[in-house]
C-alpha cells in the first residue's frame, strides 16, 4: 500500500491511497486542477482513480469533487446523523 498526502489542513484535504492496481482518493478538498497536478507529481493520472471517499461534507474535504464528474469517478460518502 502507498499513501500520498496531496493536501492536508484547513486549506483542504486530499489523500491518494494505492494498493495493487486500485487507487482511491480520501477526500477532495482542493481545486480539481490542483488535485490533477498533485496526482501527476505523485505519479498518478487522474483517470486512474477508482473511487473518491468523502469523510464528511465540509468544503475543505469536497471542493475538488468536479474531478469525479470530469473522469466519471464514483463518490462514496456517509450520512451525518
Amino acid at each position: 500500500m502507498k499513501v500520498d498526502i496531496l493536501a492536508s489542513g484547513s486549506g483542504g484535504n486530499c489523500i491518494a491511497v494505492r494498493s495493487g492496481e486500485t487507487t482511491i482518493l480520501v477526500d477532495a478538498g482542493i481545486a480539481k486542477t490542483k488535485i490533477e497536478k498533485r496526482l501527476l507529481d505523485a505519479g498518478i493520472r487522474a483517470d486512474e482513480i477508482d473511487a473518491i471517499f468523502i469523510t464528511h461534507a465540509h468544503k475543505d474535504h469536497t471542493k475538488g469533487l468536479p474531478l469525479a464528474n470530469k473522469y466519471r469517478i464514483p463518490v462514496y460518502a456517509g450520512t451525518e446523523e
